[in-house]
Order: C-alpha cells, then sequence, then structure tokens
C-alpha cells in the first residue's frame, strides 16, 4: 500500500528523530519509538505493519494514497552567505515603519486566522506573482535592510516567523523569489524562520540558521 503525509503536515529527520509540523495545529510534534520506527519504515521502503499504520492514519499522520511512491522531506537549505543589505543596504525611515506594519500585521494574521491561513496566503501569492528574479538592489534592498533595522524593536527570539513571514510577502509582492524557510534542531527542540533566495540568507546569519534543519520551504 502506499501512503502520503496527512493535509498540513511536514517532516523532517532532525538529529536522528523525526519531527513533524503541523500547521493546522500550529504545533510541531515526535512520534513514539514503536511509530515513529514504523514512520521511518515508510520513507525507506514505502510500508510498515498493519497496526502501526492504523494508528499513524488514526492520528492522521499517513493515509492511504492512490498514487505509488515515497514520502519525501523537503530539499535541506544550502546557506552560502548573507545578503549584503542586511547590514549595508539602504532604506528610508518610511521603510522602516513599514517593515513594522508589515510585521505586526503577521502577528496579527497568525493570531487571528492561524498558521495555515497565513501560510496559505504565502503559497496563492507566489502562484500568482510568479516571481522570476533572485536578489537585486533595487527591489530588494530597501526591504531587506528595514526589516533589519525593525528588528530593534522586537525580541529576536520569538518574532522570527512574523517576521520572515512578512519579509517573504513583501518581496515576492516586488518580484523577488524568496522563500519562507521553518527549520528546527531536535536537541534540544528549537525551532527558527527565515528568508532565502537562492543559497543567500536575506534576515539572519548562515551561522545561526545552519543550525536548523530545514522542515518547510514556501
Amino acid at each position: 500500500m502506499s501512503y502520503e503525509l496527512g493535509p498540513g503536515l511536514s517532516y523532517v529527520c532532525s538529529g536522528g528523530q523525526f519531527v513533524f509540523l503541523d500547521e493546522h495545529a500550529d504545533r510541531y510534534f515526535a512520534l513514539s519509538g514503536t511509530l515513529e520506527a514504523a514512520f521511518a519504515a515508510v520513507v525507506a521502503t514505502g510500508d510498515c505493519d498493519a497496526i502501526s499504520a492504523r494508528r499513524l492514519a488514526h492520528m492522521a499522520v499517513l493515509l492511504p494514497s492512490a498514487e505509488p511512491g515515497h514520502i519525501r522531506p523537503v530539499d535541506p537549505s544550502e546557506i552560502r552567505s548573507a545578503a549584503l543589505a542586511i547590514k549595508e543596504g539602504r532604506c528610508g525611515s518610511l521603510d522602516v515603519v513599514r517593515a513594522i506594519i508589515d510585521q505586526r500585521l503577521a502577528m496579527y494574521r497568525m493570531r487571528r486566522h492561524g498558521l495555515a491561513v497565513c501560510l496559505r496566503g504565502l503559497r496563492q501569492l507566489k502562484a500568482k506573482r510568479q516571481p522570476a528574479h533572485q536578489l537585486d538592489g533595487g527591489s530588494a534592498e530597501p526591504a531587506i535592510r528595514a526589516f533589519e533595522l525593525a528588528k530593534l524593536l522586537f525580541a529576536h527570539a520569538d518574532r522570527c516567523l512574523p517576521r520572515s513571514l512578512a519579509l517573504a510577502t513583501r518581496l515576492v509582492r516586488s518580484g523577488v523569489h524568496a522563500e519562507l524557510v521553518l527549520g528546527v534542531s531536535s536537541i534540544p527542540f528549537t525551532a527558527h524562520a527565515w528568508v532565502q533566495a537562492g543559497d543567500v540568507v536575506l534576515n539572519d546569519t548562515p551561522e545561526e540558521v545552519r543550525k536548523y534543519d530545514a522542515i518547510l520551504r514556501i
């Protein structure tokens, strides 16, 4: 039998443990030893024992699929460098104000509508706009620098997702092929979010994001 991930789920193997993101429940979770072994068997071979398959289906982790194939995680993040615009870019005061407003709106929408709705909005925007180019100074530099300056008004640890969601949205609207990336580290468990364009990180340092395994890319 073939399987597919439940709706809104993505996963990665981090530190030897499978970690899952449930967009609809806005949470990360892991499986117990027996179920983790069964999921690993499905990833490796496409199948597992019937009892574990039923339990995973009951949890909506795995669902029967008519399409054969293996369940694969997202591609790992390849990071070469950070954008020069983070520290050296130019922007105006209105750019910073707009970055602050964009981030506050992202925080409000996440609280009001939930993670899944916000991520769906970014997916739909990318499908509609079909951003074509990578970084160029004309459209990307002011936004990247403005969001960096706006960090001064927000705590770093618990604001990375709305900040990254807001920056990715701004860049996509400007025609930049930017990706929102969510990553996890399992020992100890931590989660992070950042924005990339190709192998260039746009709102963090390469050293920081390399600590995490990508679990979702949009």
